[in-house]
């Protein structure tokens, strides 16, 4: 058996917030079939958001397969930086429920708030509350999940 190294640890947290980004990715999809009113109201997608702040234009062409790369880019971070804390999950629910409410109040109490993609808390409704707790849910336990298989 390899060593589990600090590297070989960030790799594997990459590879899970792959997987727990792909689990959110059909999570969103299904919520937003089965439940629209639990759909956040974005004034813009985040991802479009970034792209649009990048110092280099990002031709038309490509600017679909760069907004899929900053939606997965941002599920691997949190993957990331799960895998720099925790060389193993001792409770996959548990520790997968915070690191989605983490990776959730990260960007729906703070940056999305902040640059005025999405309103404040107190101006959503209850479902447009917990839709996007419950889809980051499946996220965080998605990655957990993983990271303790790889």
């Amino acid at each position: 058996m390899k060593r589990d190294t600090f590297p070989r640890r960030l790799i594997r947290g990459a590879e899970a917030g792959i997987a727990g980004t792909f689990a959110i990715q059909e999570a969103m999809a299904l919520q937003k079939n089965l439940h629209a009113a639990a759909t956040p109201p974005m004034r813009q997608e985040p991802a479009d958001f970034l792209l649009d702040h990048v110092p280099v234009p990002i031709p038309k062409m490509i600017r679909p397969y760069a907004k899929k790369a900053a939606q997965l880019g941002y599920g691997v971070a949190f993957g990331v930086l799960y895998s720099a804390v925790r060389k193993r999950p001792r409770n996959v629910m548990l520790e997968g429920a915070l690191l989605g409410l983490v990776t959730w109040a990260t960007g729906y109490l703070g940056w999305l708030p902040a640059v005025h993609i999405l309103p404040a808390p107190k101006r959503q409704s209850a479902a447009q509350l917990s839709g996007p707790i419950a889809t980051h849910l499946v996220y965080g336990i998605a990655t957990v999940a993983a990271y303790s298989k790889v």
